[in-house]
């Protein structure tokens, strides 16, 4: 019996198996980074399987925690004697199965072609190889995809190949950025006492957010939005969650300066706060276009210049949510001031992006229609002002609520969506069409009275 058997059935009786047992081997590709910390945790359900080459072992083991309904998965390619396996063995009374083929050698093979490793909240690492899809852009995509077939005046080859697989390929890779997990995280939000940003924040908390901190000026509407969350989050079983409140006045930069001082490190840092009314250029006085400005668009560069540099030692856990408005995507009368900084939030966060990808850290852009159930209109008047065509979609029912687009919104974040557009089925194919035809839709939301001057006289 050679050294290897003698192995083979010393850590069997030591571990009360039949040596001629039939090991069971699993398909799945599993990692182990570090044997020697990994072997003594507890709670682990382990299985062996190696095999013999040349006077050395390789080893593949798996990890199965049964906590939280979570898989943990590691590998190790290290060769390891048989007398340290040995040793290490001995430290441990799980059942082991052993295998003489060299079937483990193709489970290696395998598990080095798995995909890009992430770290979970404990910061341990696992494989995973997920590829969310936006159905609503593939659709939409498809859709503009088969008129244009339609109007052709090549010949199909020229077309499939200047128009059909470009179309693909942006409806599959464009308008991604790195996808951030919501559970376990602290999240800060912006004007988050109410309407979109107290939303967010209770969805946060169904999802498993560890914090919540909610900032905006007044102290009281803070402590009821967070009775509210922390009632959510003990109706989704969310345990422990605490919600912050920050009172701050995000339109004075110094006021954000003392604030920052007092937050925790924040993972997620959602930019929702935002201030301003649909008026006519001669009605918007010098002030208010500076206050329009400052909230959202001067709150929310100040924001994520000063939590960012706290964010890049844990990048890999960290994004930014920036929330703008349709009125950021083409040219509208009677909202000069108001449109203009939400324009200026659309190209700070393109250009934010772009400016983060170096550190992983995710962003997306939140771009909502008229969100029904909301008190801005009624709070700052304009709501004729919006285009007949929009008023239109709203009228028939596709806008959505607050919840819906908070719901859609932390989908972005944790798919990995650098643009949430909702309701997607209007908004999508509206942007497509901006970006081809920018005119010509202008053109339509002129249609009707909706901002003329003559109306409001």
């Amino acid at each position: 019996m050679n050294s290897h058997d003698e192995l083979k059935k010393e850590v069997c009786q030591k571990h009360e198996m039949n040596p001629k047992e039939e090991p069971k081997i699993t398909n799945e590709a599993i990692h182990i980074d570090d044997l020697e910390d990994k072997v003594m945790e507890e709670k682990i359900s382990r299985k062996i399987i190696f095999s013999k080459a040349k006077s050395t072992e390789r080893c593949s083991h798996q990890f199965t925690e049964k906590g939280k309904g979570k898989q943990k998965a590691y590998s190790h390619d290290k060769k390891i004697s048989e007398d340290s396996l040995s040793k290490k063995l001995g430290e441990k009374k799980d059942p082991v199965a052993f295998t003489d083929t060299d079937s483990s050698d193709l489970i290696f093979d395998a598990a080095r072609t798995q995909s890009s490793t992430s770290q979970d909240n404990g910061g341990n690492k696992f494989t995973f190889s997920v590829f969310s899809v936006n159905t609503q852009v593939v659709t939409s995509t498809s859709i503009a995809v088969a008129l244009l077939y339609l109007v052709r005046l090549c010949h199909w080859t020229v077309f499939v190949c200047c128009v059909a697989i470009p179309g693909l390929l942006y409806a599959l890779l464009a308008e991604r950025t790195k996808a951030t997990q919501v559970a376990g995280k602290t999240l800060l939000v912006t004007g988050g006492s109410s309407g979109l940003g107290l939303e967010i924040a209770k969805e946060a908390a169904k999802r498993g957010a560890a914090k919540v901190i909610l900032m905006s000026r007044t102290r009281k509407k803070l402590e009821a939005a967070a009775k509210l969350c922390e009632t959510t989050a003990v109706v989704a079983g969310n345990k422990p969650f605490e919600a912050m409140i920050v009172p701050c006045d995000l339109s004075s930069l110094d006021a954000v300066r003392e604030a920052v001082k007092l937050l925790p490190p924040v993972d997620i840092l959602v930019n929702n706060a935002g201030a301003g009314a649909w008026k006519h250029i001669e009605d918007t006085s010098p002030e208010e276009a500076v206050k329009m400005m400052a909230c959202p668009y001067q709150s929310m560069f100040a924001m994520t210049s000063l939590l960012v540099p706290t964010m890049i030692a844990r990048a890999k856990d960290c994004h930014v949510l920036n929330v703008t408005s349709a009125a950021s995507m083409l040219g509208l009368r009677g909202a000069v001031a108001y449109g203009s900084a939400r324009w200026a939030v659309r190209g700070f966060s393109r250009m934010l992006k772009q400016d983060l990808k170096e550190y992983g850290i995710g962003v997306t852009l939140l771009n909502p229609a008229e969100i029904t159930g909301t008190s801005y209109f009624t709070a700052n008047g304009g709501h004729d002002r919006i285009p007949a065509l929009f008023q239109m979609v709203d009228k028939i029912g596709l806008n959505y609520s607050a919840a819906q687009v908070a719901s859609a919104a932390l989908d972005g974040v944790e798919k990995g969506w650098s643009n949430i557009d909702t309701p997607g089925h209007v908004m999508i194919p509206t942007k497509m069409l901006i970006d081809t035809v920018p005119c010509f839709v202008e053109f339509l939301c002129t249609l009707g009275s909706a901002g003329l001057r003559t109306k409001d006289v």
